[in-house]
């Protein structure tokens, strides 16, 4: 099971995942598409959120974001948005599917 850790830095935040034991940078994936080149952000509905919903569903679904359950604009406003800004957070991949599943099935968030 991954586990999300984002860190808050006045330089430029970042997400890991940690996943059996190992730890590796979250990729930003800007060759999907580039809201930010500034990086990762939360709290908020703007770009930074914005490329890391669409890190996060890439990395949970695949790049081709047609494939995805939820459109991952519609995953930043509804997760990512709620996320504490400028603080570190962590979320599991439980914790992300379940969000994403609240978002497909019409259940209460």
């Amino acid at each position: 099971m991954k586990t999300y850790i984002g860190t808050y830095h006045q330089q430029g935040n970042t997400v890991v995942v940690q996943e059996s034991g190992r730890e590796r940078r979250l990729s930003p994936k800007v060759n999907i598409r580039n809201h930010s080149p500034s990086g990762f952000s939360w709290g908020y509905g703007g770009s930074g959120p914005a490329q890391l919903a669409l890190a996060i569903m890439c990395d949970l679904y695949g790049d081709r974001i047609e494939d995805h359950p939820v459109n991952y604009q519609t995953f930043k406003f509804a997760f990512v948005a709620n996320l504490p800004e400028s603080k570190p957070w962590r979320a599991t991949e439980a914790e992300v599917r379940q969000a994403v599943a609240r978002l497909t099935d019409g259940a209460p968030r």
